[in-house]
């Protein structure tokens, strides 16, 4: 893929992709209709993106759904992005945990 070295996983929405490098950064690409790109903004991208927001942070894992997307970090952080799970939209990458 352009650009992109050292994937450690790639995880697919029903319109978009996620990938994950081994160094813990996260790109995205494809529909972002429902901000599931986690770009702060709901355009599509043609060609994987850095997740800017997730930035600073390692990442070691990541699962699409549907309209969404999610990381975990190496902390045990779980940051979610696109259509939620009770059914409204969040432009940008928002923190959980238990």
């Amino acid at each position: 893929m352009d650009g992109v070295s050292d994937v450690a996983k790639v995880a697919c929405g029903r319109l978009h992709t996620a990938i994950l490098t081994s160094d813990g950064r996260v790109l995205t690409f494809g529909t972002g209709k429902f901000g599931q790109l986690g770009h702060g903004e709901r355009s599509n991208e043609a060609a994987p993106k850095v997740v800017s927001a997730l930035s600073g942070k390692r990442v070691v894992d990541i699962a699409c759904g549907k309209e969404h997307t999610v990381a975990v970090t190496s902390d045990g952080d779980l940051y979610a992005f696109g259509f939620d799970f009770d059914g409204t939209q969040s432009d940008s990458v928002r923190g959980m945990w238990p």
